[in-house]
């Protein structure tokens, strides 16, 4: 079994997945010294793109745009 902290609303960093209880076939565990090492899990930041919607204005008038200009 691996287990972490992290799940699908984690924020950008790393998290450590924690290996452990592997189950094998009836008997087969016997033949191995099991030694779990944990791993790391990197979270990398999503890409956001900005884009400013087109305008238009009258010469002189000028226009306000506010936080609304853009998708």
């Amino acid at each position: 079994t691996v287990a972490s902290t992290a799940n699908a609303t984690s924020n950008v960093g790393n998290y450590t997945l924690t290996a452990s209880n592997q189950s094998f076939t009836s008997g087969l565990s016997s033949n191995y010294n099991i030694t779990y090492n944990n791993g790391t899990l990197t979270v990398n930041p999503a890409n956001l793109t900005i884009t400013a919607n087109s305008a238009s204005t009258q010469y002189g008038l000028g226009t306000t745009l506010g936080n609304t200009a853009f998708t």
